[in-house]
């Protein structure tokens, strides 16, 4: 079934999109742009897309081009599909492509094993997409059944990363994983061509234990904030005994690193901040830390304390919108 939105029919559900996509052309797919006429346009990013959105059933996924200009965007799936060409484009232009469902119920867990992802999987924590950059390295996201909170999330996010042989310092609940189907930038395959992202399987399960996951991670939280540490059998690091401003330098140098000399300051500062916010930092030492900073200085000198608490505030779910 379809529904009808501004004149236009489009598809009720993500898995309507993998058929349409299947079906249709390349020209009505987005993917004719200016060619030669003898040119084949290429459908592999369509078609994989559609497969990993298919998979990852979600009301908005957040897209994210890095490069000498990174570009976000909050789509729809079928906004998404639509804006392939566009996508393409970035992405021949050197641009990373990469996307979230943007929701807490997905989280990612990069350079993970597939021995690992096997055993998992026998255990009730089957992926429901898993994707392999062109280069050997696999990125498997997990459907957990809910939504919990993102400190939640984050906690999961790391418990499946410590099982997976992956590295559990890496895995946030706003973690962005590669868009299926695009090139990665900067690797190579084992032909020796660029790397192209592919799925390897996009069943989309939902875990079966996921719920016992997200009920564990709510426990060692609820320990962590009683003042007891997690033992070294709930595999997970204690509350980071860093000073905040130690943390903040720290996340901050990590995003510069990331994305280069293009960082936008304020996105990193925001972005750094919901680090601290996740980690356990408390509120009011996050606004202290931000205000004397030497970043926040730059961005609004004589208005450092203001800025300090917008930017808490969207970190800790207060605001829905991040300042700029």
């Amino acid at each position: 079934r379809s529904r009808r939105a501004g004149g236009r029919r489009r598809p009720a559900s993500n898995s309507a999109w993998v058929g349409e996509v299947e079906g249709r052309s390349a020209g009505a797919l987005g993917l004719g742009g200016r060619m030669p006429v003898n040119a084949v346009p290429d459908v592999r990013p369509a078609r994989e897309l559609a497969r990993q959105l298919n998979a990852l059933p979600a009301a908005q996924y957040a897209f994210a081009v890095f490069g000498r200009r990174n570009v976000r965007r909050v789509w729809r799936a079928g906004h998404a599909m639509r804006s392939i060409a566009w996508l393409a484009e970035r992405n021949a232009l050197g641009g990373r492509v990469c996307l979230r469902p943007a929701t807490t119920a997905c989280v990612l867990v990069e350079n993970a094993d597939a021995d690992a992802l096997e055993a998992l999987a026998g255990d009730g924590l089957a992926p429901a997409v898993v994707v392999e950059n062109g280069a050997g390295a696999l990125q498997a996201w997990f459907r957990l059944g809910m939504a919990p909170e993102p400190k939640v999330a984050t906690r999961v996010a790391k418990v499946l990363a410590a099982r997976s042989g992956a590295d559990p310092t890496t895995a946030a609940f706003d973690r962005l994983g590669l868009a299926a189907g695009f090139v990665l930038p900067g690797a190579a395959g084992g032909d020796g061509a660029s790397a192209r992202v592919r799925v390897v399987e996009a069943r989309g399960r939902v875990a079966v234990r996921g719920d016992e996951l997200v009920a564990e991670a709510e426990e060692t939280l609820r320990r962590r904030l009683a003042g007891r540490a997690p033992g070294p059998d709930e595999d997970a690091p204690p509350r980071p005994r860093d000073h905040p401003r130690a943390f903040l330098g720290r996340e901050l140098a990590r995003l510069a690193r990331r994305y280069g000399t293009g960082t936008d300051r304020a996105r990193a500062l925001a972005a750094a901040t919901r680090r601290m916010a996740v980690a356990g930092y408390e509120r009011a030492e996050v606004v202290e830390t931000l205000a004397a900073s030497r970043a926040v200085r730059k961005l609004r000198a004589g208005g450092e304390a203001e800025y300090a608490e917008r930017v808490a505030a969207y970190a800790f779910g207060a605001a829905r919108r991040r300042p700029r």
